[in-house]
């Protein structure tokens, strides 16, 4: 959020550089009152191509391990009016590949951390199972019970289309075989532990 506004900031002081190099060079035919207009206007610029091109560029920085699944229906604010005529995502869904593991005595499920990357917002994880050949997905949480096989047993399974990325990746990834003993809260804040991007920007 700091370094969003002293980007703004430097681009409203390069507008204002550039229309007085313009009024020098017009020999004062340009009214000043241009210089805080054309500050005005580019720090507007500058703040809604910030606002359509974060997704795009958080989904860039991640690392290696992690993958875009989804992008959730952009929003709408009164703050920013522009964004009713064209939408905004807000935010992005991505995969840990390193965190899918199987269960041997389960083959063709997997399970998978998924962090959602909120702008200016918390970065919340959940953790999901995944059915690749039945293409579906469940919804581990803290109160999540196991069989004696690992495998939940009072979860709601969604099921999604072929195009589904969640789905895709997890299941093309080599797992690792491990036997989960419990479920990570399928919301919670990550603190370190979920991938490093410039979500506040």
């Amino acid at each position: 959020m700091f370094l969003h506004l002293i980007a703004t900031f430097m681009t409203g002081v390069l507008a204002v550089s550039i229309v007085f190099v313009i009024g020098r060079l017009s020999k004062g035919r340009m009214p000043r009152y241009m210089m805080p207009i054309a500050a005005g206007l580019a720090m507007l610029a500058y703040n809604i191509w910030s606002e359509y091109t974060w997704h795009a560029r958080t989904a860039d920085a991640l690392p290696g391990r992690m993958a875009l699944v989804e992008v959730p229906p952009p929003s709408a604010s009164p703050f920013a009016p522009w964004t009713y005529i064209v939408r905004r995502a807000d935010s992005i869904k991505v995969i840990d590949k390193e965190s899918v593991h199987a269960n041997p005595k389960k083959p063709g499920f997997v399970i998978a951390q998924v962090y959602e990357i909120i702008r200016r917002g918390q970065t919340l994880k959940e953790s999901k199972i995944i059915d690749c050949a039945g293409r579906r997905y469940a919804n581990l949480s803290a109160t999540t019970t196991f069989d004696d096989d690992g495998f939940p047993t009072n979860v709601s399974w969604q099921p999604v289309g072929a195009g589904s990325k969640l789905v895709t990746l997890a299941c093309a990834v080599q797992p690792s075989t491990a036997k989960p003993a419990a479920a990570a809260p399928n919301t919670a804040p990550t603190s370190g532990d979920g991938p490093a991007t410039a979500a506040g920007q």
